[in-house]
């Protein structure tokens, strides 16, 4: 009844045999992932079920956002001081170029008064960077013309509204109460 096999006919039986207990092996594995995935779609539509709004920042990070926010005025108010004295580009290249993103994040923890002063701040800032030292490009100007000793040309405009601005920017930043975070 049985009937010898040839060695071609033996080696496909056990590649054929190990074909079969590797793909149950990839079933058994392929098993456990989707279980596993299914408990972490579990988890994260539970952690998506408590929205957003019931989020309160704790009183810690939202000092931390004050700071920093704080630190980022004095970097732009000190960026325009130090074009009184003439063009400093590398002031200006590490100043900032926007309004900071943390403000977004502050902005409903904050009196309205406090935000409107805040956006006047950035507005004057930002309106002096861009009318004094970016091109049409939105690049920094590394050259001016004019006389920086004798404040004429573009230079002495530039500085000329960096003393105004600085001014300005004074006035804005000892107005804030959100210089003191208990002042919200």
């Amino acid at each position: 009844m049985f009937t010898s096999i040839s060695a071609f006919q033996a080696t496909t039986l056990i590649l054929l045999t190990f074909i079969l207990i590797y793909h149950l092996l990839l079933q058994n594995r392929f098993k456990r992932l989707q279980n596993q995935f299914y408990q972490l779609r579990q988890t994260v539509e539970s952690f998506d079920s408590h929205t957003e709004a019931s989020f309160t920042p704790s009183s810690h990070i939202i000092d931390e956002q004050l700071q920093t926010m704080k630190l980022q005025c004095y970097q732009a108010r000190n960026a325009v001081h130090k074009q009184t004295f003439g063009p400093h580009s590398k002031e200006m290249e590490f100043a900032p170029k926007q309004i900071p993103t943390v403000y977004e994040q502050l902005r409903s923890e904050l009196s309205t008064e406090t935000n409107e002063l805040i956006e006047q701040f950035w507005v004057t800032y930002l309106q002096f960077l861009e009318t004094h030292w970016l091109d049409s490009r939105g690049k920094l100007r590394s050259v001016f013309t004019g006389d920086e000793t004798k404040k004429t040309g573009d230079v002495g405009q530039m500085m000329h509204a960096a003393d105004r601005t600085v001014q300005q920017l004074d006035i804005f930043l000892s107005e804030l109460s959100f210089m003191q975070s208990d002042q919200m």
